[in-house]
């Protein structure tokens, strides 16, 4: 049975029997049972190679910026909660995609350690799709029973399940929005279409746009198809007189998974403060000429190919690991397989800039 292309991505990423994230097949994060000695470090050749010895200490795992700067990252986000404004006589905070459980720990113990008082009133909730990730969160946050709770749900179906929480609180989201599905759109003689994926075919479909959810998103993450490179005029003129073609999109990747999130933010948490860390750009994948799918070349986006599935603005990025190296598929078709072996990333600069009303400073680390 044919399915949205968010659900298919869903599916392949999430669902219990298959997903990536989710199956009992793979261990899909890494987490190192001590901090790395950064006092110790001449400079930045000494880190990445203790960096790259840490990533081949399991083989098909990742590792977040969690765990490689533990327990600094999470002190840093508990210092800024103690520090901010909005925090008072009592402390709420939720976590969606909380990993291993190590962010709620560190986390937990910096405000046990620095604020015994507030620890009392404190509560941590870590919302997680994955049962085997939940029972890992559980055991890590053990020394905090009666303070943290893991609950074992999707977060995008959350509203429907669960009451409202109507006091403030944190909604700490450390490297998953990346992950949010997404919708494929196409515009073709000035109308829209959605696409559909038939996993037993694994072949798209287009149809008249008509999901609601597709539509609310566009309305408020507008596509500007054909998406151009962007030339100023006079470039485009001289380009256009030597016969050099622009390159152009017609088809896009909307984040509807993101447009979900922000319903159960308003919905079930409306007076939360988002505390988010994430991909502010992919890089292009390094494609030999056997690729049955090669790069587009696209200035505005950088992840596109010249065919297939991924022919589309704002194109994922598909990596796995195996023998601790991050492996980028060749065919780039790996949106439309049966089983996804690696981890789908897309980027969200875009939905964050219109939440926001405009970019926020960036700061980078390099994990590989």
């Amino acid at each position: 049975m044919s399915m949205l292309t968010r659900d298919y991505i869903h599916k392949c990423l999430y669902s219990k029997e298959v997903g990536y994230f989710t199956s009992e097949k793979r261990e899909v994060l890494h987490a190192p049972k001590e901090p790395m000695a950064f006092h110790d470090f001449w400079g930045k050749r000494e880190y990445k190679a203790a960096l790259a010895k840490l990533y081949q200490a399991d083989k098909e795992a990742w590792m977040t910026p969690v765990e490689v700067f533990y327990p600094y990252y999470s002190h840093a986000i508990a210092n800024y909660m103690l520090m901010s404004p909005f925090t008072t006589d009592k402390l709420s905070i939720y976590e969606i995609g909380g990993g291993a459980g190590t962010n709620a720990k560190c986390i937990l113990d910096y405000i046990q350690e620095q604020a015994p008082a507030l620890y009392e009133h404190t509560t941590y909730t870590l919302i997680e799709i994955s049962p085997r990730m939940a029972a890992r969160q559980r055991e890590r946050i053990k020394d905090h029973a009666g303070v943290a709770t893991v609950i074992n749900t999707d977060i995008l179906t959350y509203s429907a399940q669960f009451p409202a929480f109507k006091d403030s609180c944190y909604f700490v989201a450390m490297e998953v929005l990346d992950n949010l599905p997404h919708d494929k759109v196409l515009q073709d003689g000035g109308e829209w279409f959605e696409t559909w994926v038939d996993p037993t075919t694994l072949s798209e479909q287009r149809r008249p746009l008509e999901d609601p959810l597709v539509r609310q998103t566009l309305d408020h993450f507008p596509i500007d198809l054909p998406l151009r490179e962007g030339y100023k005029p006079a470039t485009r003129f001289v380009r256009k007189a030597m016969g050099m073609a622009d390159k152009t999109l017609h088809s896009a990747f909307v984040p509807t998974g993101a447009m979900q999130l922000l319903h159960t933010l308003h919905t079930s948490f409306p007076k939360h403060h988002l505390i988010a860390a994430d991909f502010d750009e992919l890089p292009a994948p390094s494609l030999d000429a056997s690729s049955s799918h090669p790069l587009f070349h696209h200035p505005r986006s950088p992840t596109s190919t010249a065919s297939g599935p991924l022919h589309a603005a704002n194109a994922p990025l598909v990596a796995s690991k195996t023998a601790g190296i991050v492996l980028l598929p060749k065919s780039r078709t790996c949106v439309l397989i049966r089983q996804i072996y690696g981890s789908i990333f897309f980027v969200l600069h875009v939905v964050w800039k219109k939440v926001f009303g405009r970019y926020h400073t960036s700061l980078s680390h390099t994990l590989i």
